[in-house]
């Protein structure tokens, strides 16, 4: 890539000893260092999450740098995530369209406390994991979205919903209120006693330019579960509600907010014009940011990396921002180009570490 050399091994490969021998900071783990840094409290670096790196990506790398026996998250001192393996939707059975209330009734069937038996294999132990793992922890509360409860799965079927919500109205409030029942119960029952350290949720439901629902329709639908499961979680402890969504979402983030979402990860958000620093002047540190980082500089060379590293660094001064790739980081996005944004972002992440003593 013009402009970016190979990055210097020796840089990367001693953070991942660092990690090994404990000596983040001053021994922080990174579950400890996700809730310290959410938390306003002083930490020896923010968390380092990222955006999926698929397999052919880390095939990519390893011919252009990336050592064989080391996965990108050694190699950039990344934190693990992990999610709690705990299912709460019965995408297995063909899920067809909500239009009327005789779809309503069909859909609302698959909604049966029978999830709540289905505990991954060996269950104590994965418990026991989930409690011991240096992984920050989360639940995937509210999985799919709503459209996609509603059986969207493509043009076609996102009419025929759309037309539905008009025309009978009570058929969505009927799966959504079914819906809204098993996931408190699953959430009661399932992550009562865990360390959770966010609820996750996800809302594919807009289009790059805005989303294909006004916030009226939004409210009458969809709002009451947010707000019911956000509830629900603060009742268990869980302190950070962190919603994923991507393209045009603007309209609907004061609804969101408004539900109690403390956390916002917008994927694509450069190319839909959504300003990840306007998100801060507008909702206050308060509001979490995750992503935000627009992942065309990555093909655009040095200058076009410093430069957007420089647009987000302020988000970090700033406190409860995890900078991530909005987008999948593909197989063209070369290794040499994501090293060096990673490297600038630590040498921001070192401009900010508390003085030592």
């Amino acid at each position: 890539m013009g402009g970016i050399d190979k990055p210097a091994m020796p840089r990367y490969i001693s953070s991942r000893r660092s990690m090994e021998n404990g000596g983040m900071g001053e021994g922080q783990e990174s579950r400890r260092r996700f809730r310290d840094y959410m938390a306003g409290k002083p930490v020896d670096r923010p968390p380092r999450f990222e955006s999926q790196i698929p397999e052919e990506t880390i095939d990519a790398w390893r011919k252009q740098g990336l050592p064989q026996d080391v996965s990108p998250h050694e190699y950039f001192g990344l934190d693990e995530r992990d999610r709690a393996p705990i299912r709460t939707s019965r995408t297995d059975l063909g899920v067809k369209p909500v239009t009327d209330m005789r779809s309503a009734r069909q859909a609302a069937e698959r909604y049966s406390s029978d999830i709540l038996h289905q505990y991954p294999p060996s269950w104590p132990a994965v418990r026991r994991d989930i409690q011991s793992a240096d992984k920050v922890i989360y639940a995937d509360v509210y999985p799919r979205g709503f459209l996609q409860e509603m059986g969207v799965k493509d043009s076609a079927t996102l009419t025929a919903v759309l037309m539905g919500l008009c025309d009978e109205p009570k058929a969505a409030e009927l799966v959504m209120g079914k819906y809204t029942e098993l996931l408190v119960e699953v959430i009661h029952k399932r992550y009562r006693g865990l360390h959770i350290e966010y609820f996750f949720y996800s809302e594919p439901i807009a289009s790059p330019k805005a989303p294909v629902m006004s916030p009226r329709m939004y409210r009458r639908f969809a709002l009451t579960c947010l707000a019911r499961l956000v509830f629900e979680g603060r009742q268990l402890g869980v302190r950070e509600h962190v919603l994923w969504t991507a393209g045009g979402v603007s309209p609907l983030v004061p609804l969101w907010i408004e539900a109690g979402i403390n956390g916002l990860w917008i994927g694509h958000a450069a190319a839909a014009g959504i300003d990840y620093p306007g998100l801060r002047r507008e909702y206050g540190a308060h509001i979490s940011l995750w992503g935000g980082v627009d992942n065309r500089v990555l093909y655009r060379g040095a200058d076009a990396v410093a430069k957007e590293v420089d647009r987000i660094s302020p988000l970090l001064s700033s406190g409860r921002y995890i900078p991530m790739v909005d987008d999948t980081i593909r197989p063209q996005i070369e290794f040499a180009a994501y090293a060096y944004y990673r490297r600038l972002i630590e040498d921001v992440e070192r401009s900010l570490a508390p003085a030592p003593g």
